[in-house]
């Protein structure tokens, strides 16, 4: 991974919100109450992998089935609203 590459620059993390993408977009993460930039990935990798983990041993659990969201509302703007129905 890029983490374990030697003489590498420090991996900042951002997210692309597409609605704003072209109009007033700032990528930075900001973290905690103080609202401290995210520079670098590797304080938070660990944490990360963690959370993406169990969100992802959630969605594909066997025994834990889908549910819809109560807001109908949210299922106009989602590509997906005729697979489940609504």
């Amino acid at each position: 991974m890029y983490g374990e590459t030697e003489g590498i620059v420090p991996l900042q993390p951002t997210v692309y919100y597409m609605r704003d993408l072209f109009g007033e977009f700032n990528p930075t993460i900001y973290i905690g109450k103080e609202k401290k930039q995210v520079t670098d990935f590797t304080e938070h990798r660990q944490t990360f992998e963690d959370c993406l983990r169990a969100c992802l041993d959630s969605l594909f659990h066997p025994d834990v089935s889908f549910t819809r969201t109560s807001l109908s509302r949210t299922c106009s703007y989602c590509s997906f609203a005729g697979i489940c129905g609504t």
